[in-house]
């Protein structure tokens, strides 16, 4: 027969199991470096666009492409020891996903459109600018909630 183990046990097994969850979510998830590399990378393409000229843009380019995939690859590669079962995320956590990129695009682009129709000097850096600070602020705050409502997907299953 198998004995009950005492309460304080099975309490620290269940906060062992708790942490190690927490752990894989937490090496799933972007990590807030990534979205100030990303908002850099964008405004760096963005001036370099401004300039109209041709050595510069294609600089600015160049550091862009290799840039998001050298920081892409990075976090892929961090991830690949952690991949959580995918019904974690589900709807719940897709939809803020993409609803935060829709939102960075909803108010990006009216604003460098709207600068370029002004013809205020180098709009696409400050449009560009904008993204920045959206995704640096915004991106943080939205894997903050994609983790709990991970974890809360993981307490409801565990019960």
């Amino acid at each position: 027969m198998h004995e009950q183990p005492p309460p304080s046990e099975a309490a620290d097994a269940l906060a062992e199991i708790r942490q190690r969850h927490e752990q894989v979510l937490e090496q799933s998830l972007t990590p807030n470096w990534f979205w100030w590399v990303v908002g850099l990378l964008v405004v760096g393409f963005s001036t370099a666009v401004d300039t109209e000229d041709g050595l510069a843009i294609g600089i600015g380019t160049t550091v862009f492409v290799l840039g998001l995939c050298a920081a892409v690859g990075v976090v892929v590669v961090r991830s690949l020891h952690a991949q959580p079962r995918s019904e974690l995320l589900g709807t719940a956590g897709a939809l803020p996903i993409a609803g935060f990129v829709l939102a960075v695009l909803a108010v990006t682009l009216p604003v460098s459109l709207v600068l370029g129709a002004l013809d205020t000097p180098h709009a696409a850096t400050w449009g560009s600018l904008v993204c920045a600070v959206l995704m640096i602020v915004g991106g943080p705050i939205l894997m903050r909630r994609v983790r709990s409502t991970m974890l809360d997907r993981v307490t409801k299953g565990s019960r």
